[in-house]
């Protein structure tokens, strides 16, 4: 007689179902089957794994993080070793060309008819003084741009004619602005101009960006400085019609040793110390600095500094 025995909850449901027969006879035929429903089937195997699939997607991500900071630190290495390397090239440069300048003004000065000749002697003098000063002026910036990083630069402060340091940085460049033949416009036109600055550091800030307008342009400079006043502040504009800044290379043009790469702009000579000390200046003295540049179509360098009575 047939029987059927089965769970309450029992149902045939396809793919779930699995059937054995018991007690077989000697031609394993049986009249009796156990058929077993295997009920929420995935969701029992997924919760089984889940802790597997966690700790799988756990430790993907922790190796995907690994991978991505190893490939940071090492892009970082590779970077900060090639600016290390083009920093010890510039400088090697920058030093060699007075220090060989001076050489050959040494042996011109030896030579009987220059030391006989009084006007000859002091150009030669003059021009080994000038030299020592330019290598003295390299020297200084790697210093006050390694103090200025370790904090460990103390920059006393007084009231400044902010015209005035205009004046002097262009009269400290006057044999550059020369040579260069370059033409300066200055339209001081600030009513305002009176601030609390150190006058060595801002001076030397402002024949940074100067010497910059001089360097990289292809044909005789041509630069223009301005003044003006805004609220509290007096704002000063360096602008040239040199080879400009690539978009890409502006976000770093105040980074430590940063040159820009492209172009012919490594055939000027520079270390990448000018804008970083100028920014560690300005932010020294609380001001603002600022750059907006297009390729070819030259720079602008602007400067805020906040007024006192």
């Amino acid at each position: 007689i047939a029987t059927a025995v089965r769970s309450k909850n029992f149902k045939y449901l396809g793919d779930n179902i699995y059937k054995i027969n018991l007690f077989e006879n000697s031609k394993g035929e049986s009249d009796i089957k156990l058929v077993v429903n295997f009920v929420g089937k995935k969701a029992f195997v997924i919760k089984s794994i889940s802790l597997m699939i966690l700790l799988s997607v756990f430790l993907s991500l922790v190796i995907m993080i690994t991978f991505f900071y190893a490939y940071r630190l090492l892009n970082k290495q590779r970077n900060v070793s090639q600016i290390k390397t083009d920093f010890i090239n510039n400088m090697t440069h920058e030093l060699k060309t007075p220090i060989a300048t001076i050489g050959l003004a040494i042996d011109f000065i030896r030579n009987p008819k220059v030391i006989n000749d009084e006007v000859m002697r002091e150009n030669y003098l003059n021009m080994i003084d000038q030299e020592n000063k330019r290598i003295n002026a390299q020297v200084e910036n790697v210093l006050r741009i390694s103090k200025l990083e370790k904090k460990q630069y103390n920059i006393p402060k007084s009231r400044q004619n902010a015209h005035l340091l205009i004046e002097e940085a262009l009269s400290n460049l006057d044999s550059q602005i020369k040579e260069f033949g370059a033409s300066v416009t200055v339209e001081l036109t600030a009513t305002s101009y009176f601030v609390l600055a150190n006058k060595t550091n801002i001076v030397t800030s402002l024949m940074n960006i100067i010497e910059n307008s001089l360097k990289y342009s292809e044909k005789k400079p041509n630069i223009n400085i301005y003044s003006e006043n805004f609220k509290n502040s007096i704002i000063l504009k360096i602008k040239d019609e040199g080879i400009g800044i690539h978009k890409n290379a502006r976000k770093n043009i105040f980074d430590i040793f940063f040159r820009e790469s492209t172009g012919d702009i490594h055939n000027v000579q520079g270390c990448g110390l000018g804008l970083a000390y100028v920014k560690k200046i300005m932010d020294d003295h609380h001001a603002e600095v600022d750059v907006k540049s297009k390729k070819g179509k030259g720079t602008q360098i602007i400067i805020r500094l906040p007024l006192i009575s």
